[in-house]
This record gives C-alpha cells, sequence and structure tokens, in this order.
C-alpha cells in the first residue's frame, strides 16, 4: 500500500484561511486598543495641528488603503481622424520664388505692411 499524500492532496494540518495564535493576538489587541492602524494615520492626517509635512505622510500611507490603485490600459484607435496622412515633400515646399518666410519678416525691424 503506498504511504503518504497523493500529489495535490492535503492531509491534515491547519486549514487554509485559518488564523494562527499570534494573528488572533494581535487583531485582539486592536479591537481593545479601539482604533486600527489605518485610523491613526487618517487622524493624523485630519490634524491640523501636526505639521503638513507628517499630514502628507500619513495621508500616502493611508491611501493604498483607502483608494484602488488605477490600472494601465492599452488604447486602440483603428481609422478615424488619428490616422496619419502623409503629405508629400513638394506639397511641404514653400511657393518657388517666395522664400520660406514673408516679406514683413525680412529683418529690417518692423512687422508692419503699411510701410
Amino acid at each position: 500500500m503506498p504511504r503518504g499524500a497523493a500529489p495535490g492532496e492535503r492531509r491534515g494540518g491547519r486549514a487554509k484561511g485559518t488564523r494562527n495564535k499570534k494573528s488572533i493576538e494581535q487583531i485582539r489587541a486592536i479591537a481593545e486598543s479601539g482604533m486600527t492602524p489605518l485610523e491613526f494615520l487618517l487622524s493624523v492626517m485630519r490634524d491640523e495641528e501636526h505639521p503638513l509635512e507628517r499630514r502628507l505622510d500619513a495621508a500616502g500611507k493611508a491611501a493604498p488603503y483607502v483608494h484602488a490603485k488605477l490600472s494601465s490600459i492599452e488604447a486602440k484607435i483603428e481609422g478615424g481622424f488619428y490616422e496619419a496622412i502623409p503629405i508629400p515633400v513638394a506639397e511641404r515646399d514653400p511657393i518657388p520664388g517666395e522664400g520660406r518666410h514673408s516679406d514683413r519678416f525680412s529683418g529690417n525691424g518692423t512687422t508692419s505692411e503699411a510701410e
């Protein structure tokens, strides 16, 4: 007869999710104190007697327990007006004979066309 558990089979021991003595003691101590670590951090954050730096530190440490982290998503843009439109080089060049800039920027110090 084979002895021992088959692969993947559990025999004996603590059931999954059962707390050990130390965890139970910690939970009991927190309950008796009347304030969880999160409640403490939130009380420091809200107390205007503390310096702003300490309040911001408490807020930063409490935030992951109060607000979920945003996950990144992949943006998929197909077609539409976000599509790149190639422009031939000839269409991007200035009109022959006019140069790249108009006469009002010729360097004479004025931008007025009335002169």
